[in-house]
């Protein structure tokens, strides 16, 4: 099997074998099985995925648009997809198989179509394909930040407002206060808005009620 761009070779001028070598020609070679890559950071994780990836397109066992390939960020997520693309072009004018090779050029020419993205884009593109499933509205949109924080403040003065009586609401507001004083001891906040969600959980069960931000 020729070796694949990126990898991390076994051997070095002047040095030993890797220790783990063995292990890390099975990521490359054991396709048709399931594996768990556990290493700490700058060891090749990333390499061997790659390489993996690039042999289960050569060897024609995936497409594109079945891959999926997730991380915590989405830098990683940009990082990790230009990895790959770089890979499969090189694969692609190396001295491979000639079907190997041209399935890795259309790979990289197709790797838009690949589910390479954090886990929150991930769940949100399954729910998108399936949202009827789901019991979601088809047009359903992903608040970020900001908007999910003034949407948080909206719901819960419509909800202090309307369902609550002037006594309730002083109640509401004494003993939000007091939530919002210890949890801000404890988690430093530096927004009010942070303060109002994290204190919400302390105080809601007593002063009873639907929660606001239902």
């Amino acid at each position: 099997m020729p070796p694949i761009p990126g990898a991390t070779p076994g051997r070095c001028a002047g040095m030993t074998a890797l220790v783990d070598q063995e292990v890390r020609d099975r990521v490359q070679r054991d396709l048709d099985a399931t594996v768990f890559i556990e290493a700490g950071a700058g060891t090749g994780k990333t390499t061997a995925i790659v390489s993996r990836i690039v042999e289960l397109v050569a060897t024609g066992r995936v497409r594109m648009e079945y891959l999926a390939a997730i991380t915590f960020t989405e830098s990683a997520a940009a990082e990790l997809r230009n990895r790959i693309r770089e890979a499969l072009e090189v694969a692609a004018s190396s001295d491979r198989l000639s079907e190997e090779a041209d399935r890795c050029a259309v790979a990289a020419g197709e790797i838009d179509l690949a589910s390479i993205q954090t886990l929150h884009a991930f769940a949100a593109t399954l729910l998108r394909h399936f949202a009827l499933d789901a019991g979601l509205p088809p047009g359903f949109v992903i608040l970020d930040a900001i908007q999910e924080s003034l949407e948080f403040e909206e719901r819960f003065r419509r909800w202090l407002w309307r369902t609550r009586r002037p006594t309730q609401r002083k109640h509401v507001w004494v003993q939000w206060a007091e939530c919002w004083s210890s949890e801000c001891r404890w988690r430093r906040c530096r927004s009010s808005r942070l303060c109002l969600r994290t204190s919400m959980t302390c105080w809601k069960s007593r002063v009873g009620g639907s929660s606001p931000a239902r």
